[in-house]
C-alpha cells in the first residue's frame, strides 16, 4: 500500500513550514547543550543533545531527537513543538 501524505503535512514535517501560516516556524531564541536525560532509553551522549528555548512558551525543548538513531529530518522534534505551542512562522 502506498502512503500518500498531504502537501501541508509534508511541508510542515519535512521543511518546517507552518500549515496555518505558510511561513517557516520560528527558530529557537537560544540554544544550549542539554542536561543529563532520564535513564532507561538509548540516548545520544550528553555533549550531542541540543535544546532550544521557545520564545512563545519559554521552555527548553529538544531541537533534534534524543534517541541515538539516524533520522531524515532532525529538526522535526522542534517543529512539532512549535506547531503544538502555537509558535507562528
Amino acid at each position: 500500500m502506498l502512503l500518500i501524505e498531504s502537501p501541508s503535512y509534508h511541508m510542515q514535517y519535512a521543511h518546517g513550514i507552518s500549515a496555518a501560516t505558510n511561513r517557516p516556524f520560528d527558530p529557537p531564541v537560544k540554544t544550549r547543550i542539554g542536561p543529563p536525560s532520564p535513564k532507561g532509553i538509548n540516548l545520544k551522549p550528553e555533549h550531542e543533545k541540543l535544546y532550544g528555548l521557545c520564545g512563545r512558551c519559554d521552555m527548553w525543548v529538544p531541537v533534534e531527537g534524543l534517541k541515538d538513531a539516524p533520522v531524515k529530518v532532525p529538526e522535526m522534534v522542534w517543529w512539532k513543538h512549535a506547531r503544538g505551542c502555537g509558535a507562528r512562522g
